[in-house]
């Protein structure tokens, strides 16, 4: 069913029989709660009665309430208590618009969320990683003894909440996208720059003339995996309005595990299970972040790669860019004198925005190898600054 189709339900619930299957559906609710139906039932009645039923249904299990089932070999926690969450249909009515997708997802998931345990696949995946991303070593190896204790326990990944400081442009972001894949764990981006207001991570509620819900809730509702990874990208460059409460202050409650466990949100005005995110910020520089919150931080201080790194990842990258052209370029797809010119960049990402025309360069003129020739030219449709960044002016 569509969203208009609830709306025009919603707006005139007795019309016909088919105005109030279309209320029952909005309301989320399970065959069982109709076969009892009286035709001639007032329709706001029959919704109150399946809610109310619905809501019983799901008040036994305690918010935060950890199991293992045998069946599927899974790990599940219950993140919230549907008895105390809104459904859909109450939060049309009283906002006056269509809830949130993700709110139906979730009922249907009956608010349990899964705990992944890492496959020992990953291990290898972080030893690559390692190996190509060097100067972030110190931050795969923490990763890595939680998978390995995790794996060896077979209990839920928990990775301690991680603030990756360090200058511009070395894979920060990056390194935190690709941890993600290695765990098999859903990613979420938040941009640092485009949030303003503690309720981007709390929600608002009906006093605001927007009312909506805030990004915790979101994710925890969106995706099934309750451990999955929060990134709060350029962290130090959060925007604060004037006269709005401290964007950053919510993170206070999240980032400790007990208080994580009863966190509110706003618009829902219920509370959820977000102990077991985990939150990993980046920034280049801890100016302006309060003590109190790099306090709950594990914080990394990453200084741009040496030459000898740069090489490994420059190779990385190449390798990377290489297989998004099929089988055009060979492996490896650059000569050593190719990966030593580039290392003029200084940093992984100058170095992959040139790489990325050079191979433009050479596809375009039918060669199958990145040449120094290449690079110059990629250097030559860059920027005047990244051309002498990269020393490409002879």
């Amino acid at each position: 069913m569509g969203r208009d189709d609830d709306a025009s339900a919603s707006a005139n619930p007795g019309d016909d029989m088919g105005g109030k299957k279309a209320i029952e559906q909005q309301a989320g609710e399970t065959e069982e709660y109709r076969e009892d139906l009286d035709p001639a039932a007032d329709p706001v009645e029959i919704i109150d009665r399946m809610i109310a039923a619905q809501k019983a249904k799901h008040a036994s299990r305690a918010v935060g309430e950890i199991w293992y089932e045998s069946q599927t070999q899974k790990w599940n926690v219950q993140l919230a208590n549907l008895a105390e969450l809104p459904t859909a249909f109450e939060l049309s009515e009283r906002d006056g618009k269509s809830a949130p997708t993700c709110l139906e997802d979730f009922r249907r998931r009956d608010g349990v969320g899964e705990l992944r345990v890492p496959s020992p696949s990953a291990l290898v995946h972080l030893d690559g990683l390692a190996a190509t991303n060097p100067h972030f070593r110190q931050v795969v190896d923490l990763v890595r003894v939680h998978v390995t204790a995790s794996i060896r326990a077979q209990r839920p990944i928990a990775i301690p909440h991680m603030l990756l400081v360090g200058p511009p442009g070395i894979g920060k972001s990056h390194l935190v996208r690709a941890i993600g894949q290695a765990l098999a764990l859903p990613v979420t981006i938040c941009d640092g720059p485009a949030m303003s207001g503690g309720s981007v991570f709390s929600g608002t509620d009906t006093t605001w003339k927007r009312p909506r819900g805030g990004k915790i809730s979101e994710v925890l509702m969106r995706h099934e995996t309750a451990n999955s990874l929060v990134m709060i990208d350029e962290i130090d460059k959060v925007y604060q309005h004037p006269g709005e409460t401290d964007t950053l202050d919510p993170l206070h409650s999240l980032l400790e595990r007990s208080s994580a466990r009863r966190w509110r949100d706003e618009y829902f005005a219920a509370e959820m299970d977000a102990s077991h995110l985990t939150i990993i910020a980046t920034c280049n520089s801890v100016e302006g972040i309060a003590p109190s919150l790099l306090d709950r931080f594990l914080v990394f201080r990453i200084g741009k790669p040496d030459r000898a790194q740069l090489r490994s990842v420059i190779r990385s990258i190449a390798e990377t860019m290489a297989s998004e052209h099929g089988a055009w370029f060979p492996s490896p797809p650059l000569d050593d004198a190719v990966v030593e010119m580039m290392t003029a960049s200084g940093t992984p990402r100058s170095a992959a925005k040139i790489l990325r025309l050079a191979m433009a360069v050479a596809i375009s003129e039918g060669r199958r190898e990145v040449t120094r020739a290449d690079i110059d030219a990629a250097g030559a449709m860059a920027t005047t600054t990244e051309r002498q960044a990269m020393g490409f002016i002879r």
